[in-house]
């Protein structure tokens, strides 16, 4: 069993680059109190001689009301026998050590004993860290030694020390500097001439606002157990593991509940490994004082989580060796740091359930601007791309923000290739979107911040079709500026290819029609387009008006057009009608029935699908248009006037444009009003790349409002960043409200 266990525990101090120590726990048998314990509060065992000796304070106590009162404290030791546990016997007497007295470490052997000591001396308290070693003498020990920490001061605060069996490291559990309701962590290392150095904080990773108590560290001082109220857990004050990263001693990985049985609801704490099987720690379950338990290991273990994730780092246009990356949890606590392999590869670990991480270089470099990090899926194919930016933040491709806009043309055999989808792809062929071309072959890319250029494949379309298909640049007046080879990556140079703005763009004739249910537009409600066979070929939206454009319809043979998600009891509320140039009603359809559309200059000619003939005809009616009901939107919620995000992220959910649909009405038809957008963020990381954050989420929400007709001029822009809190960023609940966008219209 003592193999098992070592090996147990090297899993535990697994160091360098990987964070596998972190998912795997050791599982126990069930725990039982030990005989040794008392009436009194028994706690705080420190095992020596391979766990068949136990060292442990009790304190005495009695009750005032509602309060108990500690009248008394000394050390207790009790060893092993034939027949298990002998009879419990008091360590120290007052010629030993006069006071009251606290256990706080021992060696190996447990000849060699650390005591804190409280002794009054007329109106005063003298608190002291003492040693002591036994003497030939049986039950004596030698005069104390006091241990000095520099620049640690007891004062009148709750202080509690672990001194490991290695006597290389002094866990001390303090209130930290301004707080005195809480304890946090902090050590103490012997140096090379056996002196003690000043105390290390742990770090946020470990200490929370509530208390942390130091329990055991393992022999390599990388493993950490203590007892905490600031993690969450069971009840009471539970145990938790967690390793530690680097040799600052302020860097671990996330701590981890033990579990049950070990944990319970109740107050658990001062856990420790007497041996290859057994373990110790203090628990008042069941009971109103605290005793002490003891457990032992199956020999089995279970990982803590399973998400293993990989990605390539390309730095120049080639794999980056040697780069070391920190990964930081949604809370901001290093996961751990990792360092690319020969092929530009790192790996990493993250907990089960946490969603949300963070990926910086260690140690800022603008020469890494621009540099691309693409995660891989199983297969090692490209599954998403985040750019390296000025803020020190990797940023996913889509919420870079646009930069300028291209337009082009694409040709077949010398025709217009019409409504035809064109794949574009970066340096290192990942997909970075889908565009369209129009009725006329024409079509526009809104180029990325900190790309340096593309190519573009058309979809569904072989190698051997690209012989007769022609890609190219035009300018501002359609003039052919630069061919584009299909899967031919080209750089992208703003003074070669004149980029053009969205304002600029020349227009396409179109044809609308217009989609009302309940006598009020459908805003932003797709319409499904079905050929003569029911097979769907595509899906439109309507605009903020309830509009849609109808042009491609007159390429297809027959077609019908039914609402999305509507039952057909909704049709006989459905009102779909075609409109002219000047937006009078045409035609009208109706929805699931079958129709051939034939466009000729003014004229619009729509009949019902007849397989065998193909009719022409005009049925005209005029109606007059609906107003849009602004002032609804005035006076709505914040609610409705407020964008969310997810954790580091700038996408715009689909499930939050409807919010923007108003406020782009209202300043189309209000030349005097602009729209107001303001990022913002939760309190997680730098300050400086929130407000990065908080401007890139602004700028998603810009640039979709442009797409939807809005001109830039009328959209302004800002950043609060972390700054203005909507909620509160100690909860996880208040976090999500901060990660918006606030709608203003002035």
């Amino acid at each position: 069993m003592k193999n098992l266990y070592t090996l147990l525990l090297g899993f535990f101090l697994i160091a360098g680059n990987t964070s596998f120590a972190q998912l795997i726990l050791p599982q126990f048998n069930p725990v039982e109190k030990q005989e040794i314990s008392s009436k009194e509060e028994d706690s705080s065992p420190l095992t020596y001689n391979d766990g068949n000796g136990i060292y442990y304070n009790r304190s005495y106590t009695e009750k005032d009301g509602e309060t108990t009162i500690v009248t008394g404290q000394d050390v207790w030791f009790v060893e092993k026998g034939k027949k298990g546990w002998g009879k419990p016997l008091r360590l120290l007497r007052e010629d030993d050590l006069a006071g009251e007295n606290l256990i706080v470490g021992t060696n190996k052997t447990g000849s060699r004993i650390y005591v804190f000591n409280a002794e009054s001396v007329g109106d005063s308290l003298y608190r002291r860290l003492y040693y002591l070693d036994k003497a030939e003498e049986k039950y004596k020990w030698s005069e104390p030694t006091e241990v000095i920490i520099p620049g640690l001061k007891y004062g009148n605060d709750f202080i509690h020390f672990y001194i490991n069996p290695e006597e290389t490291a002094i866990l001390v559990s303090k209130p930290p500097k301004g707080r005195s309701n809480d304890e946090d962590l902090f050590v103490s290392l012997k140096d090379e001439q056996g002196n003690w150095g000043p105390i290390i904080d742990l770090g946020k990773t470990i200490n929370t606002s509530r208390f942390e108590l130091g329990s055991f560290l393992t022999n390599d001082l990388k493993t950490i157990y203590f007892s905490s109220e600031g993690h969450g857990g069971f009840g009471g004050a539970d145990i938790f593991v967690s390793m530690r990263l680097d040799d600052s001693w302020q860097n671990w990985t996330k701590p981890l509940n033990l579990g049950e049985p070990i944990n319970s609801m109740d107050y658990d704490a001062f856990f420790i490994m007497a041996n290859a099987n057994e373990v110790y720690f203090t628990s008042d379950r069941g009971d109103i004082h605290s005793n002490i338990y003891k457990g032992s290991v199956t020999g089995e273990v279970v990982l803590a989580q399973t998400d293993s994730l990989k990605a390539l780092f390309i730095h120049k246009g080639k794999p980056a060796v040697g780069i070391t990356f920190n990964i930081n949890d949604g809370e901001g606590n290093l996961i751990s740091k990792v360092i690319t392999d020969d092929k530009g590869v790192f790996q990493f670990e993250k907990l089960k359930g946490e969603e949300d991480f963070v990926v910086t270089i260690d140690g800022e470099d603008s020469d890494f601007v621009g540099s691309r990090i693409y995660f891989l899926d199983e297969e090692n194919n490209k599954s998403d791309r985040y750019v390296y930016t000025k803020s020190g933040l990797f940023v996913k491709s889509k919420d870079l923000g646009s930069s300028e806009v291209v337009q082009g043309k694409f040709t077949y055999n010398s025709l217009p290739s019409i409504n035809t989808a064109l794949v574009v792809l970066d340096e290192n062929g990942f997909p970075l979107d889908t565009i369209y071309t129009d009725e006329n072959g024409n079509f526009t890319y809104t180029v990325l911040n900190l790309e340096t250029g593309f190519s573009l494949v058309p979809l569904n379309m072989t190698d051997d079709d690209f012989i007769n298909a022609d890609i190219y640049l035009v300018d501002k007046e359609g003039n052919k500026l630069e061919t584009l080879r299909p899967r031919k990556f080209h750089s992208l140079l703003i003074e070669d290819v004149e980029l053009v703005d969205d304002n600029e763009m020349p227009s396409t004739p179109t044809n609308e029609g217009v989609f009302v249910y309940k006598s009020i537009p459908a805003l932003n409600t797709g319409l499904v387009v079905k050929d003569h066979n029911g097979v769907p070929l595509d899906t439109m939206y309507t605009d903020d008006k309830g509009k849609f454009n109808y042009s491609f319809l007159n390429l297809v043979d027959g077609f019908s057009l039914t609402p999305l998600d509507m039952s057909e009891d909704e049709f006989v509320n459905v009102d779909i009608y075609l409109t002219d140039k000047q937006g009078r009603r045409l035609i009208s359809l109706s929805p699931d029935e079958l129709y051939i559309l034939e466009l000729n200059g003014e004229e619009v000619a729509l009949v019902e699908y007849n397989p065998n003939e193909k009719p022409s005809g005009i049925d005209v009616e005029n109606v007059e248009g609906a107003g849009l009901e602004i002032s609804a939107w005035k006076r709505g919620t914040a609610e409705s006037k407020t964008i969310y995000f997810e954790f580091q992220e700038a996408e715009l959910k689909k499930s939050e444009r409807n919010k923007l649909s108003v406020p782009a009405s209202i300043v189309k038809l209000d030349p005097s009003r602009k729209i107001i957008l303001t990022g913002h963020t939760d309190s997680i990381g730098e300050e400086a790349v929130n407000y990065s954050v908080g401007l890139a989420r602004a700028s998603s929400v810009r640039d979709y409002l442009i797409s939807q007709g809005v001109a830039s001029s009328r959209i302004d822009i800002l950043s609060k960043g972390e700054k203005n809190p909507s909620a509160d960023n100690s909860t996880a609940a208040g976090r999500v409200q901060n990660r918006r966008v606030e709608i203003k219209v002035k």
